[in-house]
């Protein structure tokens, strides 16, 4: 048999059409069907028999039957049963189109189902008074919870207002209702369906803000992770080469190859034993784990300020140049020192951020005691922080800088520290300068 071409351009079209429509159903909604179904089947079974009782005992006690949804209701369950039996049933069609089934019943069982059942009531209703409030509570959570489930919510939107110029039409012509609870009734769904979809909308921003906002996180860590790592590594793939050439006999002429190698071994040790220690610091910063220290450990405070301030990675020597240390007394301090020099690289490198903002860039590191308290100040003539965002500075995730700039982990690192030694750090503005300070406890 010959089709025309007008035929044919016109099945054509409304393919086209109906490939459209699946396609953004399916894209709109987040709905994963297997997960769905297994969540959903025990509920999906107990709606079915309540609705049937509620149904029943309904039509049983008030005289006003006319409400009665029995017949509906079990419809559209029936409609859904190939969505929650085992096994799915052999169709490549259901198969094919399984988001757009389960799509399509939501679409019966929420706005359709409620819409008729709300119009129902407004058509037999006397006035405005005597509508059902349990209808319309249950009209607008049906709304609300239908808008939710998809990720593009006007689509939801359209669909709702289907829903209700369809029901709407049906009781026009079957019911003829013609009180006044009828238009109100149709304003507050109307009403209902728009707040709803603000509500929705104004929901997925938020989301939408802290997903970016956490994969902007993630990138950080990330960066974060490979700049402390690269510098060991560079070190052991030296040090490798170095051991290598021994091992194949390249530096014969050497006086002490076999020292060298073990050198060049023991080197390789101290930068995997160092590299470990970083990993475990950035898991603990990025988590809310307790530190592993000894609590009896301690460590002289020049020392440490010292090797924190030689072995920072600076980008360039006016950052080094810019750095000073103000020598204080032997000091020993109660706490982890390779903690502690972490600790002093997130100052040094906040400090640094902000001076160089300034053509006379200036940081100082300084040890004393005050009032039996072992402290260290780094304090730098940079911009400082907002006077409104001071409180803030401690807490996990905050950043003053741009997105991939920072983490807002290493003034929270520095606190967690502080306070599981038993010491404090706090940041003040003064005269032009920012200061931070740690208080540590003194050995005796």
């Amino acid at each position: 048999m010959l089709v025309s071409n007008a035929d044919y351009w016109t099945a054509k079209y409304w393919q086209r059409v109906m490939d459209s429509i699946r396609s953004r159903l399916e894209r709109s909604t987040e709905l994963s069907f297997w997960s769905l179904r297994k969540t959903l089947t025990p509920t999906y079974w107990l709606a079915v028999v309540v609705a049937s009782l509620a149904a029943w005992g309904f039509e049983h006690y008030y005289a006003n039957a006319q409400f009665n949804t029995l017949y509906y209701r079990l419809g559209v369950c029936l409609i859904g049963i190939p969505l929650f039996v085992s096994p799915f049933p052999k169709n490549e069609f259901l198969r094919k189109n399984q988001r757009l089934y389960f799509v399509f019943f939501i679409f019966l069982l929420l706005p359709v189902l409620l819409s008729w059942n709300v119009l129902s009531n407004a058509a037999y209703a006397d006035s405005t008074e005597s509508l059902s409030g349990s209808w319309l509570t249950e009209y607008a959570f049906a709304v609300f919870l239908f808008l939710g489930l998809f990720s593009k919510p006007v689509h939801a939107l359209v669909m709702c207002f289907v829903a209700l110029a369809i029901s709407s039409s049906i009781v026009l012509f079957f019911l003829n209702p013609t009180n006044n609870a009828f238009l109100g009734t149709i304003l507050f769904m109307v009403a209902t369906i728009v707040t709803a979809y603000c509500f929705i909308l104004t929901t997925h921003q938020q989301l939408n803000y802290v997903l970016q906002h956490r994969l902007e996180t993630a990138y950080s860590v990330g960066s974060r992770v490979a700049h402390e790592l690269r510098t060991p590594l560079l070190s052991i793939r030296n040090f490798a080469n170095n051991a290598q050439k021994v091992a194949r006999g390249d530096l014969v002429n050497h006086p002490e190859p076999e020292a060298l190698l073990a050198s060049n071994l023991n080197y390789i040790l101290k930068e995997v034993e160092f590299s470990n220690r970083t990993i475990d610091i950035l898991l603990v910063s990025t988590s809310k784990a307790p530190f592993n220290f000894d609590l009896n450990e301690s460590f002289n405070a020049g020392e440490i300020i010292s090797k924190a301030v030689s072995s920072y990675p600076y980008s360039n020597t006016a950052e080094n140049q810019c750095l000073v240390i103000k020598p204080g007394i032997k000091l020993e301090l109660m706490g982890p020192g390779e903690l502690v020099v972490h600790a002093l690289y997130n100052l040094i490198k906040n400090a640094l951020l902000a001076a160089n903002s300034y053509s006379e860039s200036k940081i100082e590191i300084r040890w004393f005691v005050q009032k039996e308290k072992g402290i260290i100040t780094v304090t730098d003539n940079g911009s400082g922080v907002p006077k409104h965002l001071e409180n803030k500075v401690f807490d996990d995730f905050f950043t003053t800088r741009n997105p991939g700039d920072g983490t807002g982990l290493g003034l929270a690192f520095c606190k967690s520290l502080m306070t599981q030694i038993g010491g404090k750090i706090d940041y003040q503005r003064t005269d032009d300068l920012s200061i931070f300070r740690m208080s540590f406890l003194l050995k005796y």
